[in-house]
């Protein structure tokens, strides 16, 4: 009963802070972008000899 109360707690509280949330869904986004046009890149295949 204490766990599932805890848990609502901080769940309501989680949802009622509007910059967490922001930081929650922003910062991965700010992060994973760019490692996708790095990544993503045209492929070079070098020729040797």
């Amino acid at each position: 009963m204490r766990i599932s109360a805890l848990i609502k707690r901080i769940s309501q509280q989680l949802l009622r802070d509007k910059r967490t949330l922001e930081l929650m869904f922003m910062a991965p986004l700010l992060v994973l972008t760019p490692m996708y046009f790095l990544f993503n890149g045209n492929t070079v295949d070098p020729k040797l000899g």
